[in-house]
């Protein structure tokens, strides 16, 4: 495994003070606040072509929309899926830090585009690291609810600091991950029925820049293929 790049989360002072006491509910609503301490793992290396504005692989488009985090040099995209545990890699290939405050992350609503619904939405503050990822755990419904969440540290099998998601991904037909700035695609992939039916982890190899295939799980740290 070849070395990798440092993961720096920055979260607002409040979100990290909430994460070290307890496991907090989301609440509904965009995030607001001021950007505070940070807290380091690990990540791998990622990019993505674009698509509508955004980053999309198998994704589908949406319009308009702008934001801080579209205007600077940090690029997101969807680097590692599994339908096995249920969680999502994000990993930001830019040559700057990445601002998610604000932006939404949904599984399919099984017609095509985000199950905006049940969408989690990132908190002020939160930003991802140059050659950095971040880990988000589904399947957490008895934890967190749709809308903003607070940072998590228990994040097993992924690294610490991680989100969690209420929303599950599905090991039977198929699912699709999409990251939005209100109405923007940022980024999107599609985890194929045949590779979920089957619990197999589908990422990017090598990090972001690669095709998405059957790889051995490895969230927070750089992609292997079988």
């Amino acid at each position: 495994m070849r070395a990798l790049s440092v993961l720096m989360v920055t979260f607002s002072a409040a979100a990290m003070i909430a994460c070290s006491e307890a496991q907090p509910t989301g609440g509904s609503g965009e995030g607001a606040g001021d950007s505070g301490g940070s807290s380091p793992s690990d990540g791998g290396a990622g990019a993505s072509g674009p698509s509508n504005g955004g980053n999309g692989d198998g994704g589908s488009p949406s319009e308009g929309g702008t934001s801080a985090a579209s205007m600077g040099t940090g690029d997101v995209v969807v680097n590692e899926i599994d339908a096995n545990v249920d969680w999502v890699e994000l990993y930001n290939k830019g040559d700057g830090p990445f601002d998610l405050g604000g932006l939404a992350l949904a599984d399919s609503d099984g017609a095509g585009g985000p199950k905006l619904d049940e969408a989690i939405i990132f908190p002020a503050g939160t930003t991802i690291a140059a050659g950095a990822s971040l880990f988000i755990l589904g399947k957490q419904d008895e934890i967190v609810s749709p809308g903003e969440q607070e940072p998590q540290t228990e994040c097993a099998p992924g690294t610490s600091p991680c989100f969690f998601a209420p929303w599950g991904l599905s090991d039977g037909d198929g699912d699709e991950i999409f990251l939005l700035d209100g109405d923007r695609l940022v980024s999107s992939s599609a985890y194929p029925a045949a590779v979920a039916a089957k619990g197999e982890t589908w990422c990017r190899v090598p990090d972001g820049t690669g095709e998405f295939e059957v790889c051995t799980p490895t969230p927070g740290a750089a992609n292997e293929g079988l």
